[in-house]
């Protein structure tokens, strides 16, 4: 039972089962727990899941970035016991069941950290120097604007060659993109 009300999450009697990350294990927990006898906390850095099996298709201009963002408090407004803050979680103290963030201190009974993964180059540093990696939105939009860019530039170049330099990607990575 935590007996301290912060950061606009209440005091509670039920057992309080922290979440850290919004994405697809964040969320698949927080909705295998709603109408159990916890208070869910859902912690992310951003205030939105974004659906990433579909970055490659903002990154190739298929589609914009709210077509696969979606807003985590929207998503969970109408479950009764399942709060969302928006967090950066810093440090995680076991001994006292707190984490320290951005917005300060949460206890917890419980803790999941589903925080997942990053762009792993397997140490390669010409691939890490010159990739764009695809985890979030934003890299989906940089990797966009860099395509673009290549393709406004090659139909500008009367040299066949640079343009075929301008237009050849490599792609690296064995996932669905």
């Amino acid at each position: 039972m935590i007996t301290e009300s912060t950061h606009g999450i209440p005091v509670t009697r039920h057992p309080r089962v922290v979440i850290v990350g919004g994405g697809f294990g964040g969320i698949s927990v927080a909705a295998g727990l709603v109408g159990s006898p916890f208070q869910v906390v859902l912690l992310d850095r951003s205030n939105f899941h974004t659906f990433q099996p579909l970055l490659y298709q903002v990154a190739t201009a298929g589609l914009e970035p709210d077509s696969i963002a979606f807003p985590l408090r929207k998503l969970f407004a109408h479950r009764h016991g399942i709060l969302f803050r928006m967090a950066e979680v810093h440090r995680v103290d076991p001994a006292r069941k707190v984490l320290l963030t951005s917005i300060g201190g949460i206890s917890y009974d419980h803790l999941v950290i589903a925080t997942g993964s990053t762009t792993n180059t397997f140490g390669m540093a010409d691939i890490e120097r010159h990739c764009f990696p695809l985890k979030s939105v934003r890299d989906a939009l940089e990797l966009r604007s860099a395509v673009l860019e290549c393709f406004e530039e090659a139909l500008l170049t009367q040299e066949l060659a640079a343009r075929d330099a301008l237009m050849t990607f490599v792609v690296v990575g064995g996932g669905p993109t």
